[in-house]
């Protein structure tokens, strides 16, 4: 399945990774789930292989500008799959294999992970101010 994802998109610049992903504009509506249009992130049906492309010439230069996402946000992006793979036990070469799926984590998912390590993050600032709190109270006991 990636080899065809490899082939129709025609970039061999460009060799997926967890952070790839295409338009939505690439897809028809009946090859998504559900057709919510409000969500942030569409799912793919299974086994679903872009279909709709402009052909243009390799060599030939594309319209307009394109969108980039912040460096930090492809920075955030990779640390929350890198976290998943962990808390899953997935070796990254594995996941390499896993027919892009990595590429479509659904919202709920993301935000799970942002979630968790938000929570791993509050729970070290209470801790740090406990730790705070126990040495002032040790230098300056009250009567």
């Amino acid at each position: 399945m990636c080899q065809k994802w490899i082939r129709v998109v025609r970039r061999k610049d460009l060799p997926p990774s967890p952070i790839s992903f295409l338009c939505s504009e690439h897809f028809l509506s009946k090859e998504f789930l559900d057709e919510q249009e409000y969500r942030i992130l569409k799912k793919l049906q299974f086994n679903v292989v872009p279909t709709k492309f402009e052909v243009t010439p390799l060599n030939f230069p594309s319209k307009g500008r394109k969108r980039r996402l912040s460096e930090s946000h492809q920075e955030e992006t990779w640390i929350i799959f890198k976290l998943l793979l962990l808390k899953n036990k997935i070796d990254p070469i594995e996941s390499m294999n896993m027919d892009l799926s990595f590429a479509f984590l659904s919202d709920i998912v993301l935000a799970k992970a942002k979630y968790d390590r938000l929570q791993s993050l509050i729970e070290k600032v209470h801790f740090k101010e406990k730790k705070t709190r126990r040495k002032l109270h040790n230098v300056c006991p009250k009567n």
